[in-house]
C-alpha cells in the first residue's frame, strides 16, 4: 500500500511565501473543489492508494470541519484517505473520527477496521491512563504511532517513521523485523528531498530523483508493508511531489514507476495483540512513575496502586519508578518481601543510586540484588544478539533504553542476554530475600515484543 501525507491548511495568501517552490495549478486554496478533485486525479495516475490527512484541533490548520469537507470531495472521485492526529489526546480524537467519519465508504481500513496515524508530539508526553486509553481504541481502529519505541509494540505493533534521510536498510529492517513481531504494519517514509526556507543548513538536495528512489529501495529492501510519501503537498518544507513550477510531472512519473515495483513485492501482515496471562486470582499490586515502562501499562487496570504503602493482600507489587525510590517505601518494601512477598522491579531496575550516611549506593542492595553494569547496546549489531531461556529464546531488538544491567547474584537465572558465543549476563532473574523473593527484570527487556510472554512466565 502506498499512502501520501496530505495538507489541507492553504489558502491563496497562508503559508505561500515560505515556500521555495510553487503548484503548478498555482497558489491555491485547500478548499477549493476543482482543486481537491485535480489532486485526486494526479493521485491515482501516480500509483498512491490514499492520503493520509493531516488533522488538528485548530480548524485553521485542519479541523474536523475543514477535513469534513475535503474528504467529502475524496468519497466521490473514490480515493482512499484517513488522518495524521497531530495534536490533542489521542484516544479522544481517535474517537472523534471515528464518530464522524467512521461510516464513510473510502476511510481506509485495514481487515474492517480503520487505520488511523498517531505522531510522536503527543505520544512522548502521554500519561499512563492516556496510554492505556489509547490501548481501549484498538477494539474499533487500528494505531499506528511515530517512532521506534516500546510503546508502539502496545498498540497492535504498527509503526511508521514521518521523514527520515539518514536510515540505513538495515535499522529500516530492524524496524519493520520489531513490527512484525508484535503481528503488525510497518511504514516507512520516502521523500524527495528537503529545502525549509528558514533552515538551509538542513536542507536535502533531490539530486534530480536520486534521493527519492534510494529511500523507495531502503523501504522495498526492508519489508515495509506500508509506504508513507513525505509529502504529496508540505510545500513549506519542501517535500511535494504534487506537480510544481520548478519540477513539473518528475516526481509523480517516479512515483508511479516506484510504487509499481513497491507494490510487485509487498507482503500483507495480519495485526494481532496478546495480553499477558497471569495466573487465576493473582493479586498484583503496583508503584508506578511519570515514565512507566511498558510493564505498568499491561498492568493498567489490572493491578491496585500502593503508592500509599497499603500492601496488604498483594501477591506481586511491581515496581516502576525508574530512578526515583521513594525512601520512605523502602523499609516498607523490605519488611513486605521478607515477610513472603513479591517484588517485580518492573523499570530495569535502574542502578537507583541514593546516599546513604554519604555513600552514595544502588537502593536495590537493600533487597540483596548486586548489579552490573554491561555496555549500551545500541547499534551493537555486529552478532546477533538473543534473549535466552530454557528452551526458548527470542531475538532482542536495540531501542529504548540500551544500557546493559544485569542481575549479578541471582538465585534462579531465567533469561540471560547472549551475543554470538558470549554470555552478557542474567537480564531475567530472581533473587530470595527473607521468605519472598525480587525478581530482576532490565529495562531493555520491557521494550520487546515477547514482555508479555515473560511476565505471564515469571508471575505464574
Amino acid at each position: 500500500m502506498v499512502l501520501a501525507f496530505y495538507y489541507v491548511w492553504f489558502e491563496p495568501n497562508v503559508r505561500w511565501d515560505v515556500a521555495l517552490d510553487e503548484p503548478l495549478i498555482g497558489r491555491y486554496s485547500s478548499r477549493n473543489r476543482g482543486v481537491v478533485l485535480k489532486h485526486c486525479e494526479w493521485a491515482k495516475e501516480g500509483g498512491i492508494d490514499g492520503f493520509v490527512v493531516s488533522l488538528w484541533k485548530e480548524e485553521r490548520f485542519g479541523g474536523i470541519e475543514r477535513v469534513r469537507e475535503i474528504t467529502e470531495v475524496f468519497e466521490e472521485c473514490g480515493l482512499k484517505y484517513t488522518f495524521y492526529i497531530e495534536n490533542g489526546d489521542p484516544a479522544e480524537r481517535i474517537r472523534e473520527v471515528l464518530k464522524v467519519f467512521g461510516d464513510r465508504k473510502n476511510l481506509l481500513r485495514i481487515n474492517g477496521k480503520p487505520l488511523i496515524f498517531v505522531y510522536s508530539r503527543i505520544t512522548d508526553r502521554m500519561s499512563l491512563k492516556q496510554r492505556a486509553e489509547l490501548m481501549g481504541v484498538l477494539d474499533s481502529a487500528y494505531v499506528s504511532l511515530h517512532g521506534f519505541n516500546g510503546l508502539n509494540g502496545f498498540t497492535a505493533g504498527n509503526m511508521h517513521i514521518y521523514i527520515i534521510f539518514r536510515l540505513g536498510v538495515e535499522e529500516a529492517r530492524e524496524m519493520c523485523d520489531y513490527a512484525h513481531a508484535f503481528g503488525g504494519l510497518c511504514a516507512l517514509p520516502v521523500s524527495p528531498g528537503f529545502n525549509l526556507r528558514k533552515a538551509p543548513e538542513r536542507r536535502v538536495p533531490r539530486m534530480d530523483g536520486l534521493t527519492y528512489v534510494k529511500q523507495w529501495r531502503r523501504a522495498i529492501n526492508a519489508g515495509a508493508d506500508i509506504v508513507l510519501i513525505t509529502s504529496f503537498n508540505e510545500w513549506e518544507e519542501g517535500t511535494h511531489i504534487e506537480p510544481s513550477k520548478n519540477f513539473g510531472f518528475r516526481y509523480l512519473v517516479l512515483t508511479r514507476k516506484m510504487a509499481e515495483e513497491f507494490k510487485g513485492r509487498v507482503r500483507p501482515r495480519k495485526i494481532t495483540f496478546t495480553p499477558p496471562r497471569f495466573r487465576p486470582n493473582l493479586n498484583l499490586c503496583s508503584i508506578t512513575g511519570e515514565d512507566p515502562t511498558p510493564v505498568s501499562l499491561l498492568f493498567y487496570g489490572v493491578a491496585r496502586d500502593v503508592k500509599d504503602g497499603r500492601f496488604t493482600g498483594c501477591d506481586v507489587i511491581s515496581y516502576d519508578m525508574g530512578e526515583y525510590y521513594d525512601l520512605s517505601l523502602i523499609p516498607r518494601l523490605v519488611e513486605y518481601v521478607q515477610r513472603g512477598g513479591t517484588l517485580l522491579l518492573a523499570g530495569g531496575p535502574y542502578p537507583l543510586y541514593r546516599p546513604y550516611g554519604g555513600e552514595v549506593r544502588p537502593a536495590v542492595e537493600r533487597f540483596g540484588i548486586k548489579i552490573g553494569f554491561g555496555p549500551d547496546l545500541k547499534g551493537e549489531w555486529g552478532g546477533r544478539v538473543e534473549v535466552e531461556g530454557k528452551g526458548r529464546s527470542y531475538r532482542y531488538y536495540a531501542l529504548g533504553d540500551t544500557r546493559l544491567r544485569t542481575l549479578e547474584n541471582p538465585h534462579v537465572v531465567r533469561y540471560i542476554l547472549r551475543k554470538e558465543a558470549a554470555n552478557l549476563g542474567t537480564v531475567v532473574g530472581e533473587r530470595y530475600f527473607g521468605e519472598g523473593r525480587v525478581i530482576f527484570l532490565w529495562k531493555g527487556i520491557s521494550n520487546q515484543p515477547y514482555l508479555p510472554e515473560i511476565l505471564g512466565e515469571v508471575l505464574r
